[in-house]
């Protein structure tokens, strides 16, 4: 029962047997960050009590523009109308993903975990020779603690990634997405549970998920 406690785990086992059994039915032409919406979805939902809602309207987000597009969140589990989880999701496939383009995804996440003390996940899914890519940078890869030049700090199993401290293109990336938002107010440092990831083990066309967990104190 211990596995089953353990929500990153689950979440990052199941994506990825569920990809892996996918690609074994012929439909790995398929693979999207639309089409992990089937395992997150029933994961979520064996996890949390209430329904599963896909491209929820993000509350905070949305009273500081009114113009465009409406911001919004990937996954809510919603109970008697008030949101209980959210997740943030994206894949990496043929096209290569940068950390700057996860950056936004985590701002919307921890505006959700601050302001409504909701459980709040990340989860990143694709070829596991892709995943290098989108975090070289950071602590989140796995057997990345000695690498210099990173975007984030260790202590223990929590990492700890200040804004302050981003390259200049993730910076400026970051920073025109906030403009819309006059008046938001985004933290400096924001701090996440260890990631679990899976498989641990990878060969070519391996499907590797990782899931990451804001931490508590981003929830006080």
């Amino acid at each position: 029962m211990s596995n089953l406690s353990n929500h990153q785990r689950r979440l990052a086992e199941g994506t990825s047997s569920w990809l892996n059994y996918e690609f074994n039915c012929l439909r790995g032409e398929l693979f999207s960050e639309k089409y992990l919406c089937t395992p997150i979805g029933q994961i979520l939902t064996a996890i949390y009590p209430g329904r599963i809602y896909e491209e929820v309207d993000h509350p905070i987000l949305n009273k500081f523009s009114k113009v465009g597009r409406p911001a919004q969140i990937d996954f809510a589990i919603k109970k008697d109308d008030e949101i209980k989880s959210v997740l943030e999701s994206k894949w990496t496939g043929k096209s290569s993903l940068s950390f700057k383009q996860i950056l936004w995804d985590l701002v919307r996440l921890e505006q959700m975990a601050y302001h409504y003390d909701v459980e709040a996940y990340f989860l990143l899914a694709g070829f596991a020779k892709k995943i290098p890519e989108s975090l070289s940078q950071t602590h989140f890869l796995d057997g990345n603690d000695h690498a210099s030049h990173l975007f984030t700090t260790k202590r223990r199993a929590t990492i700890s990634l200040k804004l302050n401290d981003l390259d200049d293109s993730s910076k400026t990336f970051l920073n025109n997405r906030i403009a819309k938002y006059k008046g938001l107010k985004v933290p400096t440092r924001m701090s996440f549970k260890f990631p679990h990831f899976y498989p641990k083990k990878t060969i070519n066309m391996t499907f590797q998920t990782y899931v990451w967990h804001l931490h508590e104190e981003c929830k006080q």
